[in-house]
């Protein structure tokens, strides 16, 4: 003789409830079998690529930059500054020759995109940010900023 489910009386949302192996859940208005699941089977294959999507609408335009840039070296024998409150892009590397001096003052900013090769004498006093590598056989100077 099998056994009669009893099911709690008053269930609340979602109670579950077990009996002989199965577990009910109340829905609100029923107790409902959950089917016991089975082992997950192997992983699927890949799927066909999808199709390319729509092209994108085109950017807004971009501001011209007001920050003058100097030539990619300097000349021996020579002293370039960068002066006071002057801020300068150089959308390439800096070569300092030997025997040449470059100057960032104080307050001055002076921006290298690629490299900076120093053979001769840098001083720093303002900042001076470097996008690549610092190759220094010269000499560094000053109490500025180097990134």
């Amino acid at each position: 003789m099998s056994s009669s489910i009893n099911f709690p009386p008053n269930p609340t949302m979602s109670q579950p409830y077990s009996f002989n192996g199965t577990t009910w859940i109340f829905n609100g208005y029923a107790w409902v079998a959950q089917q016991p699941s089975g082992a997950t089977g192997p992983q699927g294959s890949q799927g066909p690529q999808g199709d390319i999507g729509a092209t994108g609408p085109q950017g807004p335009a971009g501001t011209q930059s007001n920050l003058p840039f100097l030539e990619n070296k300097t000349l021996e024998g020579s002293t370039n500054v960068i002066n006071i409150d002057q801020s300068i892009f150089n959308p390439s590397d800096l070569t300092i020759a030997t025997s040449s001096q470059f100057i960032v003052e104080i307050n001055a900013d002076y921006y290298i995109l690629g490299d900076l090769f120093n053979n001769g004498i840098l001083q720093v006093d303002g900042t001076l940010k470097v996008g690549g590598l610092i190759y220094n056989t010269g000499a560094i100077i000053g109490t500025g900023i180097i990134e």
